[in-house]
């Protein structure tokens, strides 16, 4: 993968992307084409984060890490693999996990907040019965900000194997004939960094909707 998002490192001879290879390949129904697709994220101007080693992939989670008390926007792209062209999506997922925070004015920050608006292809939400995730609306902006504090203990190690705490701290998103989106994460407070991770999809949110009860999901459609 290429590894240095925005310039900042740790790999100061890629390009300024983080570019996860080959997440994809042809003959699925999400898109049209007999070749391999890559993600592309990029990040506004003013990214923070002096820990760029920890960017890339944790585990079975991609991962991005900021700088406390900052707030930066992502776009994230679907290419053809080795290219800048992107390709359109028929659906598909993208899942935050692990949205909680540090003690009330304490060095890892007092709230992790996940912001995206609608349009864009995006068809709704998924979260789990028991979410500890507060949702709300601004105008067209969806707004997800994080409950709990947590701890390195709790987080979730597999995407598809989460515990009912690891689901009730989770939202994924669904998007329709897109190739990109955005999101914006702002954490507020803290002196030290925090990451977010990222995959597609969740066990409580895939189409047959398992959820922490092993009911189904229902999506929750975007602020209008």
């Amino acid at each position: 993968m290429e590894n240095n998002l925005d310039g900042v490192g740790p790999n100061l001879n890629d390009v300024q992307e983080l570019r996860y290879k080959n997440v994809a390949s042809g003959g699925q129904e999400a898109f049209d084409g007999d070749f391999a697709i890559d993600l592309v994220v990029t990040v506004s101007e003013g990214y923070e984060n002096p820990l760029p080693e920890k960017n890339g992939i944790n585990g079975n989670f991609g991962s991005i890490t900021q700088q406390c008390d900052t707030a930066s926007s992502y776009k994230f792209t679907f290419v053809k693999s080795g290219t800048m062209e992107p390709v359109t999506m028929e659906s598909f997922m993208i899942s935050v996990f692990d949205l909680d925070h540090g003690k009330d004015g304490g060095q890892q920050g007092d709230k992790e907040i996940i912001s995206i608006t609608s349009g864009n292809g995006l068809a709704g939400y998924y979260t789990s019965s028991n979410s500890r995730v507060e949702s709300s609306c601004s105008g067209t902006t969806n707004t997800f900000n994080s409950m709990d504090e947590g701890s390195l203990q709790d987080n979730p190690t597999h995407p598809l194997l989460l515990t009912p705490l690891q689901k009730s701290r989770s939202v994924a998103f669904r998007f329709e004939h897109a190739s990109s989106f955005e999101l914006e994460f702002d954490i507020q407070g803290g002196s030290k960094t925090r990451s977010f991770l990222f995959g597609g999809n969740a066990d409580f949110a895939c189409f047959e909707g398992q959820n922490a009860d092993g009911s189904t999901t229902e999506l929750t459609e975007p602020c209008e």
